[in-house]
């Protein structure tokens, strides 16, 4: 029993906690509405009240808020796409997920997304939701490419094989 009551004493401090963490985002963000770190800040601690509350409807509606006010941002850095990918896998949001990667694809000549078209993380990731969402053709047009020695993502795979001969 002692168990179960300082658990709910350690949930209502991390509800109550977050809750101020909240209020102190919001008054920084009136104070420096340019600095897109508190809107991200914001953004998080939104999803991580969806995840602490218990009572389903406000978790709900926190859930929703961080997923809308993330998809209004465009992904600028990697840190913010990280972000955005660690929000839309903790909703189940595969889709977005795979909407968000595959815009890169047509930005050729940005360097954000030539960063993100030659990193293995994302890449990987990327084989992963279109497996789970079943994207057969996505998936094999992406292999290939990566098999395609003239390609950006081609020279990924080299970079991987000569990265496993070095390190073993």
């Amino acid at each position: 029993m002692a168990g179960c009551r300082y658990c709910k004493m350690v949930d209502t401090f991390l509800a109550h906690s977050i809750l101020i963490i909240t209020q102190a985002l919001i008054a920084m963000k009136k104070a420096d509405p340019t600095n897109k770190r508190y809107k991200l800040a914001h953004i998080a601690i939104q999803q991580l009240l969806s995840e602490a509350d218990k009572d389903e409807k406000v978790a709900g509606m926190n859930r929703i808020l961080a997923f809308r006010t993330l998809k209004t941002l465009p992904a600028e850095d990697f840190a913010q796409l990280r972000l955005m990918m660690n929000l839309y896998r903790r909703q189940g949001q595969k889709k977005d997920m795979i909407e968000v990667l595959d815009s890169f694809k047509d930005k050729q000549d940005d360097k954000l997304a030539k960063q993100i078209m030659n990193d293995w993380p994302f890449t990987r990731e990327k084989i992963q939701l279109y497996i789970a969402e079943s994207r057969w053709q996505e998936l094999f047009d992406l292999c290939s490419s990566l098999l395609d020695e003239s390609s950006v993502e081609g020279a990924l795979r080299y970079a991987k094989m000569i990265d496993r001969k070095i390190t073993h």
